[in-house]
């Protein structure tokens, strides 16, 4: 991996052009907005940690960025398992702002990264 963060708070590995919403978020809250280009796009959340995890993660999208209270839910994941849980979805509306939010996380090391590719 080849990360760089943007000062529009963009993550992106620059090998893979994937870009990090949420990279190894340990505990409840909203991760800083992204701006994303492009139409399809594929979102992916990975929970990782020791024994039983759970973790809920929201996908927020708007328009306009400048109050969190501007974003809407585009998906809500409940993950649970056992050292490793992954899940994902696929938008073609083309929502120019993303942001993600770990509402509830347990378990030993639990950890979350949230990742779109477009």
């Amino acid at each position: 991996m080849k990360l760089k963060q943007y000062a529009d708070g963009r993550i992106i590995d620059e090998e893979r052009q994937v870009g990090y919403v949420l990279l190894m978020k340990t505990g409840t809250g909203y991760g800083d907005y992204c701006t994303i280009v492009g139409g399809l796009r594929a979102f992916h959340v990975i929970l990782t940690g020791t024994g039983a995890i759970t973790a809920t993660v929201t996908i927020g999208v708007s328009n306009d960025p400048s109050n969190i209270n501007n974003f809407i839910t585009l998906k809500t994941f409940t993950l649970s398992g056992n050292d490793r849980v992954v899940d994902g979805v696929v938008s073609d509306v083309p929502w120019p702002y993303v942001i993600g939010q770990v509402s509830a996380i347990t378990g030993t090391g639990a950890s979350v990264d949230l990742s779109v590719a477009v």
